[in-house]
């Protein structure tokens, strides 16, 4: 899934140079760490109940 992901993101924006493809993987990695840190805080603290499955 990450390679997939990585080539379909060089394909789409390799016109536009590493700073648009850079930008966009950082933001996809960045909403998948704060799922999984929600995810952890809903187990620990029971106050968010955003854990995607």
């Amino acid at each position: 899934m990450i390679l997939f992901f990585s080539q379909w993101n060089h394909r789409v924006f390799n016109a536009d140079g590493m700073g648009l493809r850079r930008k966009f993987f950082d933001i996809s990695l960045a909403i998948h760490f704060i799922s999984i840190g929600l995810c952890s805080w809903n187990r620990n603290k029971k106050q968010f109940q955003f854990c995607l499955k």
